[in-house]
């Protein structure tokens, strides 16, 4: 049994969500929606990278800024993907 870090009422291991509170288990919480796994890789590991081989292929200062940053992005997808999912209470 896992329990809701919200407001700590016992969930089956299979749900998402808090009946008692509405917390959704997730990666992040954007304007009052939580993200799943599946978009966090699309947007922080797969576009950062597709925008880090462009940057690579200009050649120019730019190119190295973008490079940087959507290396940082994709650190911090990492990161996320490595704590797991957490509870997230929507507003």
């Amino acid at each position: 049994m896992n329990r809701c870090t919200v407001c700590n009422s016992e969930l089956d291991d299979r749900k998402k969500n808090c009946s008692r509170c509405h917390a959704t288990l997730g990666y992040i919480l954007f304007k009052g929606v939580v993200i799943g796994k599946s978009v966090l890789i699309i947007l922080e590991l797969i576009l950062p990278a597709f925008f880090f081989l462009y940057g690579l292929a200009a050649q120019n200062t730019l190119g190295v800024w973008v490079c940087y940053l959507m290396l940082l992005i994709g650190l911090l997808g990492v990161g996320q993907l490595i704590m797991g999912p957490k509870w997230h209470k929507p507003d």
